[in-house]
């Protein structure tokens, strides 16, 4: 269990109820969190599962039959099912009964959630793990797991949508929390059209990146919302898209690809473009 630089002892108490190897982040970050447990850990596949999501008892063995079935799949992205007393606008979820494969140039958007994945250690260290300039924790806010598919997408290897490997995700939000959080949804959105047109080799997942969130999550949705009298929903895209356009310009101001990562911080051995670190 990875304590992502807590104030308090609560995760070390847990972890040690659990059973648990305990490690700790002293800088914050959910990406940064993610990278330290995926380094520490020893078997050839890690899963990562949100702390407010609750997998189902077959989680565990959907996910090792889907790795073994298909052996050419490289991560695998869960069902994702709204789960607790605030459903009304559910928000990081997937409920498609449908299995798909994705591969090449397909939208890495359409995947699934960070929230409910499982990765080959081998593809997560190909591609530098998560990048700890994107997420919960960064002024960049969110996309660390979109970004990852991309990455994973572009460097040749295969992903997996699997409804078998079904969980739950809690929905605790008010509606004020929902409208933050599609704020810094956009954000990071924003920041990953910025990173995937700085990377100079694949315009068209950049055109598609920007196309869904300033139009199909954007603009269009606002409109369909207000026409079906979904007004709340209609203001949440509109939160978002107003996001994305701030974390195009935090993006471009800041610049966070045009530097060296920090080392010491518990990340893995290349960056998150797939480059080796100078040693």
């Amino acid at each position: 269990m990875v304590d992502s630089a807590s104030q308090g002892d609560d995760t070390r108490a847990v972890s040690a109820a659990a059973g648990a190897r305990y490690l700790r982040c002293e800088r914050p970050g959910a990406s940064r969190a993610r990278n330290a447990g995926s380094q520490a850990a020893r078997n050839p596949v890690v899963a990562f599962v949100d702390d407010d999501v609750r997998v189902s008892p077959e989680w565990a063995a959907a996910i090792d039959r889907t790795l073994e079935a298909h052996p050419e799949v490289d991560f695998v992205a869960g069902k994702l099912v709204a789960g607790g007393h605030g459903t009304r606008w559910p928000v990081s979820v997937k409920a498609s009964a449908a299995a798909e494969t994705f591969a090449g140039s397909d939208r890495a958007d359409g995947i699934g959630h960070g929230a409910n994945l499982a990765v080959r250690d081998r593809a997560l260290l190909a591609v530098g793990g998560f990048d700890d300039r994107l997420g919960p924790g960064t002024p960049l806010h969110s996309a660390e797991d979109v970004d990852l598919f991309d990455r994973l997408l572009a460097a040749g290897f295969l992903g997996r949508y699997e409804p078998a490997a079904a969980a739950a995700h809690v929905q605790w939000r008010t509606g004020r929390q929902r409208l933050t959080v599609e704020w810094t949804y956009g954000v990071g959105g924003g920041a990953r059209v910025v990173k995937l047109a700085l990377r100079g080799r694949d315009w068209r997942r950049t055109g598609v990146a920007a196309g869904a969130l300033f139009w199909g999550w954007g603009l269009r949705f606002a409109f369909e919302c207000v026409v079906e009298g979904r007004l709340f929903l209609a203001l949440a895209a509109m939160v978002r898209m107003a996001g994305g356009v701030a974390g195009v310009v935090l993006a471009v101001t800041t610049r966070p690809w045009s530097t060296r990562r920090a080392e010491g911080d518990g990340d893995r051995s290349a960056t998150p473009g797939g480059e080796l670190l100078e040693r």
